[in-house]
């Protein structure tokens, strides 16, 4: 068939139209959105950890969808499994900046959040931790004006509350010390030694143990013969467990104390009786807080209760969709002088920042078991 000139330009412009119309849909069906990332560990042993700051990211993001998003824009979740190590830190780090995201919740395990705190920074991306307590995060973070920041308190911070509570409850008896290790449990035996010695109560020993042991006795021999009459141990529930009932059996009334890991449910499953009387410190626990309690139903998971990391996380997307808000764009620029100077109402209350990056919020609580329950302790 021939066409005409006048049909030629009539064929061309019903083209353009129709092309003008089919573009015209696309953009109504693909809606803007903020990508907003979360790194954690989804992997391993400490999947758990991750799954419950994915929660709490995911229900934050549901509410402030619900209610309009950011200048209409919904937030979408990605979610990255760091598996726990610096280099799933930083495979993670690498695949959220490939996704575009405006900003990042994480990571827990301090390795992986330092390691993934460098490539955001090279990246113009903010990062805020819920869960990573490592000093160093913040004091070390790659730009000392901002950029990174953490919800939860500081490992020292921990450790001098750890300090003056044996200091508090037990002054003047005979304090020994012993740890793991690990990055964890022998940074915060050090961090309780030194704040100890500066009051001059230095401890009447120090001792390192092999995790993952079946029994303790030299250890308990130890201690016995050096004559302490407290035990700060800084290292996991399991070791714990099993030296506190290598104590008991010895005959010694020692009371234990250590830090939020012999929280676990599974210390008084091994402990068992032996633990009565252990003592820890723990995060304060937000589903206490007023501010929570409309949330903490929505954060059940597995058949399990709201656990404190998924609030951490919620209230971690409440400063970031408030910021965003307020700022002309999602670069770190833009975002840092808001962060750093905004009072946030959040499920943990008033979160504001201080120059270090770390929330000024209160932090720890003391906490004992008692026949398979933990009781909090008045502080």
């Amino acid at each position: 068939m021939t066409w005409t000139p006048l049909q030629n330009i009539a064929r061309r412009m019903l083209v353009c139209v129709s092309v003008a119309t089919l573009c015209c849909f696309a953009a109504i069906s693909v809606r803007a959105e903020i990508r907003i990332g979360v790194a954690g560990p989804l992997s391993g042993q400490f999947e758990a950890f991750g799954r419950d700051i994915v929660l709490g990211a995911e229900q934050a993001a549901a509410a402030i969808n619900k209610a309009g998003g950011i200048d209409g824009e919904p937030i979408r979740i990605v979610a990255e499994d760091d598996a726990c190590t610096e280099d799933g830190g930083r495979d993670a780090a690498n695949r959220l900046i490939g996704a575009r995201v405006s900003a990042v919740i994480g990571h827990v395990c301090w390795r992986a959040s330092v390691a993934g705190s460098a490539l955001y920074h090279a990246n113009d991306i903010v990062q805020i931790s819920p869960a990573t307590r490592y000093a160093k995060f913040t004091d070390e973070r790659p730009d000392p004006s901002g950029g990174t920041y953490r919800l939860i308190g500081r490992a020292d911070e921990q450790a001098r509350f750890l300090a003056r509570l044996l200091l508090a409850r037990h002054a003047g008896l005979r304090i020994g010390i012993a740890h793991d290790n690990s990055p964890y449990g022998k940074g915060l035996a050090t961090e309780v030694e030194n704040d100890l010695t500066a009051t001059g109560d230095r401890p009447v020993i120090v001792l390192e143990y092999e995790p993952g042991k079946d029994e303790y006795r030299a250890l308990v021999s130890r201690l016995n013969d050096a004559g302490a009459e407290i035990l700060f141990l800084g290292g996991y529930f399991g070791d714990a467990a099993v030296i506190v009932r290598d104590m008991r059996a010895r005959g010694m009334t020692v009371p234990l104390i250590g830090a939020d890991a012999l929280g676990s449910s599974e210390f008084w499953v091994i402990a068992g009786e032996a633990g009565n009387g252990t003592v820890f410190s723990a995060p304060i626990d937000p589903r206490r807080f007023e501010t929570a309690r409309a949330v903490v139903p929505l954060l059940a998971r597995d058949n399990q209760p709201a656990q404190p990391y998924s609030l951490y996380a919620y209230a971690a997307l409440q400063v970031l969709a408030e910021a965003l808000r307020m700022a002309d764009a999602s670069t770190k620029a833009e975002l840092d002088p808001l962060l750093n100077g905004t009072t946030f109402d959040t499920v943990l209350g008033n979160v504001r920042f201080d120059s270090n990056g770390d929330a000024e919020i209160p932090s720890y609580s003391a906490f004992e078991w008692r026949d398979g329950e933990v009781v909090r302790l008045e502080e």
